[in-house]
């Protein structure tokens, strides 16, 4: 019964670490390299939009998880924005 209660705990020790890598640090841009105009006035729906439009994200799902922690809907802001092929979530909401 021990080794079971382990082996389900490891697995979950397992299974959040893979997915705090997914959210946070992993790659999350599909080209080296895209530059991105996020106009005056966008929503949050908006600039989801240009992203998707671009094919500029491999996983909006964890885009959306990192932007909702950040409270990046809230805060919006226009602007000229270049995205490099090594940035993870945290580093394109910081950047947008």
């Amino acid at each position: 019964m021990k080794k079971l209660f382990f082996s389900v705990v490891s697995f979950s020790l397992i299974a959040a670490c893979v997915f705090a890598y997914l959210l946070l640090a992993a790659p999350n841009i599909n080209k080296k390299r895209v530059a991105v105009k996020i106009p005056t006035g966008s929503s949050y729906e908006d600039v989801l939009r240009i992203l998707r439009g671009n094919n500029v994200l491999k996983n909006e799902y964890t885009f959306s998880l990192v932007s909702d922690m950040k409270h990046y809907p809230d805060r919006i802001k226009s602007g000229h924005y270049i995205l490099t092929g090594g940035m993870n979530n945290r580093q394109i909401v910081n950047m947008l």
